[in-house]
């Protein structure tokens, strides 16, 4: 789930303004920690391509200026452009690199942000185990945190990858911490998509009484 998409109070925006002198025309050679270059299986738009171009080079800049939050920020944004087009690996290096710069800083908000995103990519390329071990090492960093709304979404996102394991006792316990998470975050969106998920647990079970009283549930939150 990459809706939580932004570092701890650092913002891309103010990032990047203090980069824009000299440096962005300049032909650089490959940085170690940039992400290698995009792999010919996956196939970006010209737009998309000109967008992670203008991301890396922007990368090389925070790196002349050893500003280590903005490299964090800038390829927390690149992991999550090669993520929305369909390109699991690289975001997963890019995810996996921010998370390495952001350990450093002692944020948890941050620290469970760049787990999160790569339990994500983890998944996406069918990796479930390690997908399952990002998401619960952010589970307590959000605690540490206090913020209801992103711990209900991990443990969603857990419920869902157990319930692609075909493990739906454990989808079942994951979903049902969810909720009341959600109920306290005020998050009514979090809420259906959580009832509507156990729904269809029960579904699949052919308990289909069970399955309908949480579809509606869904329908009336």
């Amino acid at each position: 789930m990459l809706s939580r998409r932004v570092l701890a109070a650092i913002s891309f925006a103010s990032a990047l303004v203090s980069f824009s002198f000299a440096f962005a025309s300049q032909d650089k050679s490959q940085d170690p920690n940039l992400p290698d270059s995009p792999r010919p299986a996956v196939r970006l738009t010209p737009e998309v391509q000109s967008r992670v171009t203008e991301l890396r080079r922007n990368f090389e800049i925070a790196v002349e200026a050893k500003d280590s939050r903005a490299q964090a920020v800038i390829l927390s944004h690149l992991g999550a452009v090669y993520y929305a087009h369909a390109d699991a690996a690289d975001a997963l290096q890019a995810f996996n690199k921010a998370l390495t710069i952001v350990r450093k800083f002692n944020q948890p908000l941050a620290e469970a942000t760049a787990l999160c995103d790569v339990g994500a990519s983890l998944f996406a390329l069918g990796r479930a185990e390690p997908a399952l071990d990002a998401y619960k090492e952010a589970l307590p960093l959000w605690r540490a945190t206090g913020n209801k709304d992103h711990e209900a979404a991990t443990l969603g996102d857990i419920a869902e990858i157990f319930r692609a394991l075909h493990d739906p006792d454990e989808a079942l316990h994951f979903n049902r911490e969810s909720l009341p998470l959600y109920i306290e975050a005020g998050n009514r969106a979090g809420q259906a998509a959580v009832l509507n998920n156990i729904g269809l647990i029960f579904f699949t079970r052919h308990d289909r009484k069970k399955a309908l009283d949480y579809f509606n549930q869904a329908m009336t939150v």
